[in-house]
């Protein structure tokens, strides 16, 4: 366990928890926009690797406070939480591993996006995480961000729309984890008010919605409210897996209407 900690469990917590969507988006970009294979491997491969060690900052930044959250893996965190100091020092060097390499790889516009990354995500869980508001705002920066990694040359709506569907899958997870973060003092937007997350979803559906809606159709940009209906009438769980679903469609058509890749078939 004690390997896989600092390597692939971080990823693997995601993909059980059907999470690590984020992967998926980037290797679409690449597609899409006709990268060659042995570019959307190489690219995939660190995409992977910054996601990965990502997540373990997230873990390690947590593992006390999810030792009572009962979705977290209860033998992942209590490993976390043995050899705390043995993985921060893991992680140091994975973060300046993973920058030297795509900095070699793909230059230093590449180097610069996975920087930002863990920057943003540093900030996030050392501070603006119980910062109610702008926690899920920032998470949508975080997301637009890594979609970076799919691609420098893509239209500014594609990041715009991959910041969006990032922060308003985060106000459902932010509601589920409500209990635990208001248990340890954690004010995250879900904490301070519900009311609050209505209204952030609410906003993000509307800008969602002209987003698609210039992109690709009128009609399809309709549907963006969705994702609200969804959070207003399911339980929080079941939201967050239909949510998923449509925002794959939808970010489909709109890479499709972009680009026309599967049209040349």
């Amino acid at each position: 366990m004690f390997v896989k900690c600092a390597t692939t469990e971080p990823m693997w917590q995601r993909i059980k928890r059907q999470e690590g969507a984020l992967l998926g988006i980037v290797v679409s970009m690449l597609f899409f926009a006709g990268r060659g294979l042995a570019d959307m491997t190489g690219l995939t491969i660190v995409t992977l690797v910054t996601l990965s060690t990502l997540y373990f900052f997230n873990d390690l930044t947590d593992c006390v406070a999810d030792q009572s959250n009962p979705r977290k893996d209860s033998p992942y965190v209590d490993t976390l939480n043995d050899h705390r100091a043995i993985f921060w020092a893991v992680l140091g060097f994975q973060k300046l591993a993973v920058l030297i390499v795509t900095a070699f790889l793909y230059g230093p516009e590449f180097a610069y996006v996975v920087g930002t990354t863990f920057a943003v995500n540093i900030a996030y869980s050392l501070k603006i995480k119980g910062t109610p508001g702008v926690d899920v705002l920032w998470v949508g920066l975080w997301g637009a961000v890594i979609a970076g990694l799919g691609g420098l040359n893509h239209p500014w709506e594609t990041y715009t729309i991959v910041g969006v569907m990032t922060a308003i899958s985060h106000i459902y997870q932010v509601r589920i984890d409500a209990p635990v973060d208001q248990a340890h003092n954690v004010q995250t937007s879900a904490v301070v008010s519900l009311r609050l997350t209505e209204i952030q979803i609410v906003s993000l559906c509307l800008l969602l919605a002209w987003l698609i809606g210039t992109t690709t159709t009128m009609w399809l940009g309709i549907t963006a409210l969705i994702p609200w209906f969804l959070g207003k009438y399911l339980n929080s769980g079941r939201s967050w897996v239909f949510a998923r679903y449509y925002f794959g469609i939808i970010w489909l058509c709109h890479l499709e209407s972009t680009y026309g890749r599967l049209a040349t078939f």
